[in-house]
């Protein structure tokens, strides 16, 4: 594109002409000949090509020109050379494709998950304690009013939870439904779908608001749902709205109003949002000083003076390293593209060498150092912007197989993976900037040797300047290679032994259904226990069923957190704060030996026991090695507050006790959110002693994997009672691998391919570099030949040439890779870094650098002295 006129070009060229004959012929009136006088004037004007340059830029934007020209000449160029086109584009795109792909799994994982206004700054305050986070801050009706008015808080919502039955599919199922406060929504910041949303006047209707999720299977998402009316627990709500699909507070399905409570006995939990400049601490603070009024006001109790208040993160709750996780991801990913745009800068740094006659003769027509640069960084940059558009297309398939293949928890509920405008603009920025990076080298080299005399002579050996910072790159792509594998390693390792890890019990072919129910039914103690009692039995009579239990307890749940203590110590102030805690897990008979869970010493739970509600415990291993030391648990008394208060709701005994009598011990059982994590103190305690008015589950052991056994199962459960429903039945093995493992699993893998493809970027850098500097000696090689050196000599020569720059990288690999074990991989909770690792690693770091650099040597060492000779004469 020339921005200048045409005519105003032919009129400048025409006056510079005119002005060149003129002085020509004043110049052959003061003596010179033709020839001189020529000369003379074109000395005086400058070069006609300098003058109409300059002229120009005063005409025109020749920042913009000049950048069109140089795109220009850029594609000319890398059209005539199609094999370093592809190998640059190529290796750039599988640097960006790789970050676009990470990036877009790190943007839904991390930096934006929610959909909801400002949930970066929603918080709970929890209840810190020695061991972690004890609980979190819940207020009733009342008590809300006075925290939303508290100087610190912008604002607050309640949220409570329940799981009713409902039967919109024509069949009993549970779901999972939010109960809001009035201003919820307006908290949150989501508009419907269509309909409305819950407001402060609805608090005691019988509205719902759907979910997307729950409205798109069982009403196809159709707008004429509104005013239809659907059942939970035997009760009728009105449908007002329905959500979008990011829209999963807390993984609900629907939405129904809170009830205005003020009963001080009943609070639901605390979400808030501090006013803008107050710290979460600040806000904390408060809050605790609201607490001990409200607990003084509500219960007559002061609250222990040693209670503490933490703000802690919508999002962050869990502390599962999911997130920490994704940062390390990320931080790989960003390695591995480093490592592309040091092969791309080796790759420009050897084309730019070779183009050094070229660049000369440019500087001898005029070229400023200044544009010999800003050519080569458009060149360099146009290499990494069509590397980036292939990569975001090839991260767009990428992030398809992910959606498919990546287990649903890996994600919060509201999270979507998809390539968005900000991942977009991310590859666009990274592009550009790698462009720039690794343009800058071979740039600066270009500009500053142009000045070189053209007719210089070259050295027989070819040694250049550039070579040092090639090595320079080399050395940097080892080190960087080095940390990927040892990284990789260390999170194959970790998955791996997650993987083998004895969880403590057998998870094969065992099936897990979850029973929710009814709170109107099963009321009484004799009609639980007897229930349950159907349930086992039935459930046992099915073919290819080898034991069945039911229970509350599941393998992969967890037990309920709750206090214990012994019957000769005293506990004062608050008993939820003085007493330790443990893992309370409701068994029937049949759990335990379900799940071969072994009973080191003692007896099994009989049936007996659960009839009769014997005040009887098992407590695990690590519980009796903790209270007891060496002594022998068997037949002491446990103090379980729980057993006998509290809890309300909760179905026990008419002769309960919280005194019960340890009669066994069993082996260890991890926790399956956290497998690395020590054994935790849990208690077995017969179902019937305190059973859950809320949830049932069924585990069954089986002689084969089979889907019919569970549609048997379900008509099994159905003929004991037809109002029953079944959730989520699923193999346990299945809920391990899919559920609880696959973030350990994409780390390896991902890890590993990053890893795999650094080493082959680095081998393809060094082939690359010693290719090139030994077609720059072939003269040498030629000579030597000629004088009598041995081709294996040749051979040993060129193998051998980069072998500094390599073993420095392994050097500073060996440094970073123990620097991270220290700083990093502690933080994220893998294994650490065997250093026996770094041997094989560094030799085969070696050996792939001496199989890169053998193919070279081999051409240069069979190299025909005449021919060469002849090529240079």
């Amino acid at each position: 594109m020339n921005l200048a006129k045409g005519n105003d070009q032919a009129r400048l060229w025409e006056e510079l002409e005119e002005h060149h004959t003129l002085l020509t012929e004043e110049y052959i009136r003061a003596g010179m000949d033709k020839t001189e006088a020529r000369r003379q004037a074109t000395l005086a004007i400058g070069p006609m090509q300098v003058v109409r340059e300059q002229y120009h830029a005063q005409k025109t934007f020749p920042v913009l020109e000049n950048f069109v020209r140089d795109l220009r000449f850029a594609v000319r160029k890398l059209i005539k050379s199609p094999s370093f086109a592809i190998a640059t584009i190529l290796t750039m795109a599988l640097g960006i494709s790789a970050t676009s792909l990470v990036f877009s799994v790190f943007y839904a994982a991390v930096v934006a998950p929610y959909p909801y206004r400002d949930a970066n700054h929603i918080v709970q305050m929890g209840f810190a304690g020695k061991q972690g986070i004890r609980g979190f801050m819940a207020v009733n009706g009342t008590d809300f009013h006075a925290v939303r008015h508290a100087s610190t808080v912008a604002d607050a919502m309640l949220t409570d939870f329940a799981d009713p039955i409902t039967t919109i599919s024509g069949y009993p199922e549970d779901i999972h439904v939010a109960r809001m406060s009035g201003n919820a929504f307006d908290f949150l910041g989501v508009a419907p779908l269509f309909g409305r949303t819950l407001t402060p006047a609805d608090r005691n209707q019988p509205f719902v608001v759907l979910g997307y999720r729950l409205c798109r299977s069982h009403f196809q998402c159709d707008a004429r749902i509104l005013g239809r009316t659907i059942d939970f627990d035997h009760r009728q709500f009105v449908v007002v709205g329905v959500m979008p699909p990011r829209f999963a507070w807390e993984e609900s399905a629907a939405f129904i109003p809170l009830p205005a409570d003020n009963n001080p006995d009943e609070g639901h939990p605390l979400y808030l949002r501090a006013r803008s400049g107050v710290s979460s601490s600040a806000m904390a603070s408060q809050m605790l000083s609201l607490v001990r009024h409200f607990v003084l006001a509500n219960e007559g109790v002061a609250l222990p003076s040693e209670t503490r208040l933490v703000a802690i993160p919508y999002g962050q709750r869990s502390g599962d390293g999911t997130q920490r996780r994704m940062v390390l991801l990320f931080a790989l990913v960003c390695v591995l593209l480093l490592i592309a745009c040091a092969n791309v800068s080796i790759l420009l740094l050897s084309r730019t060498s070779a183009r050094g006659h070229e660049f000369q003769m440019r500087h001898a027509l005029g070229a400023s150092q200044r544009r010999i640069l800003g050519q080569v960084l458009v060149e360099s940059v146009l290499i990494a912007c069509s590397g980036g558009a292939l990569g975001v297309g090839l991260a767009c398939a990428g992030v398809a197989v992910l959606q498919t293949a990546i287990a649903k928890s890996f994600f919060p509920a509201e999270a979507v993976l998809t390539i968005n405008v900000w991942v977009v603009s991310f590859s666009t920025v990274i592009s550009v900037a790698t462009g720039i990076l690794f343009g800058l080298i071979p740039g600066l080299y270009a500009s500053r040797n142009s000045d070189t005399p053209l007719l210089a002579p070259q050295p027989i050996s070819g040694a250049s300047g550039h070579r040092h910072s090639q090595r320079i790159l080399i050395a940097f792509q080892v080190a960087l290679t080095l940390v990927l594998l040892a990284v990789a390693e260390t999170s194959i390792r970790s998955f791996v032994s997650l993987y083998r890890m004895n969880m403590g019990y057998d998870p094969h072919h065992v099936y897990s259904l979850r029973l929710p129910l009814s709170f109107a039914k099963n009321e009484s103690w004799a009609s639980r226990v007897q229930y349950q009692a159907q349930l086992g039995e039935a459930l046992r009579r099915i073919p290819g069923v080898l034991d069945a239990s039911v229970s509350e307890a599941m393998p992969t749940g967890g037990g309920m957190r709750m206090e214990y203590g012994m019957p000769e110590e005293q506990y004062g102030g608050d008993m939820d704060v003085k007493m330790p805690r443990a893992d309370f897990e409701f068994v029937d008979a049949h759990y335990l030996s379900l799940l071969h869970i072994p009973v080191l010493s003692g007896r099994p739970f009989l049936q007996t026991d659960l009839d009769s509600a014997e005040p009887v415990a098992i407590v695990n291993k690590t519980f009796a090695r903790r209270l007891f030391g060496e002594q022998n648990p068997l037949r002491r008394t446990l103090r379980l507050p729980p057993l006998a208060a509290g809890y309300e709701n909760f179905v026990r005994p008419p002769h309960a006790s919280q005194m019960v009598r340890i009669i066994g011990i069993a082996g260890d059982v991890r926790d399956a959110w956290m497998p690395g994590a020590p054994a935790r103190e849990t208690i077995y305690l017969p179902e019937s002693l305190f059973a859950s008015p809320y949830r049932l589950a069924a585990q069954l052991r089986t002689t084969e994997d089979s889907d019919a056994i569970l549609e048997t199962a379900r008509h099994v459960i159905a003929g004991v009672n037809r109002a029953q429903p079944v959730s989520d039945p699923r193999k346990l093995d299945e809920i391990l691998s899919e559920d609880l493992r696959s973030r350990d699993r994409w780390l390896a893998i991902l890890a590993g391919a990053f890893s795999a493809s650094a080493l082959f970027l680095a081998a393809m850098g060094l082939y690359s570099t010693t290719l090139f500097a030994a077609g720059l000696r072939m003269r040498e090689f030629g000579l030597r030949v000629a004088l009598g050196a041995a081709r294996w000599e040749i051979f040993r020569l060129v193998l051998f040439s980069e072998v500094r720059a390599v073993t420095t990288g392994v050097g500073i690999g060996v440094l970073l890779t123990l620097f991270i074990q220290r700083v990093l991989l502690s933080v994220v909770g893998l294994a650490p870094i065997q250093l026996w690792f770094l041997i094989p690693a560094c030799l085969g770091m070696l050996l792939v650098c001496a199989l890169a650099n053998s193919f070279p040597a081999r051409q240069a060492a069979y190299v025909e002295p005449n021919t060469i000779l002849r090529s240079e004469s």
